[in-house]
């Protein structure tokens, strides 16, 4: 069963590729708030440069009425629905092509009066050992209370290999995002800005923008 699975890419098996991303998010706040939270990505690569380049930014709005406190505690309410009314603390892996070097990001520090260890996150983004084989994992937390918005933003340098040169003499760009399993339909952009130069021979799928060097895809 798990050799069929695999054969179909349905195993959850890391699939790294030239350029490469997936968010992966947990919540672990001993709460259900994630039905209230929506999200939104943005990925920003530069080919433009001698060192390519990404900007990752990740859009979380946290959907339930204002008010709630967050209380690092596990506490159980009449309905389930109430259990949704919560602060959102969410942890994050970020896995990237390996080789790639964080640059910079935001920060999100959380006191440690509201994280359940009691030891507070300094809410600067890490770059950790690997998790999977052929990439490298950039770890960030943050907490988001009820009517709230968080904007996660991480830079880092791309290996040179992102672009592979092909027998024809032609370079390619392919990028293969990862979808976390088990999440609902998120909104994505993605935007490349081509070497200087370069003359675009084939794009797939087609590009919502093209102008001035400039790709946008949205999906």
């Amino acid at each position: 069963a798990g050799r069929l699975l695999a054969a179909e890419g349905l195993d959850g098996a890391v699939r790294a590729a030239p350029d490469f991303l997936m968010v992966a998010e947990g919540n672990v706040g001993f709460n259900k708030a994630s039905g209230r939270i929506e999200r939104s990505y943005a990925y920003a690569v530069d080919l433009s440069q001698p060192e390519p380049a990404a900007s990752l930014t990740l859009t979380y709005t946290h959907t339930g009425a204002s008010g709630a406190a967050c209380v690092p505690e596990a506490s159980y309410a009449p309905q389930y629905t109430d259990m949704m009314e919560r602060c959102y603390w969410a942890a994050l892996q970020v896995l990237v092509p390996a080789q790639s070097e964080l640059r910079s990001g935001s920060r999100h520090p959380i006191p440690g009066a509201q994280v359940a260890s009691g030891e507070p996150w300094p809410g600067d983004p890490v770059q950790a050992l690997p998790t999977v084989s052929g990439t490298e994992t950039f770890v960030q937390a943050f907490l988001l209370p009820p009517s709230e918005q968080v904007v996660v933003l991480l830079q880092y340098a791309l290996p040179a290999g992102v672009e592979v040169e092909l027998p024809t003499g032609e370079r390619e760009y392919r990028l293969r995002w990862q979808k976390q399993p088990g999440t609902g339909l998120i909104p994505v952009q993605v935007t490349l800005r081509l070497p200087v130069n370069a003359i675009l021979s084939s794009v797939t799928p087609q590009a919502m923008v093209h102008e001035g060097g400039v790709l946008v895809f949205e999906t």
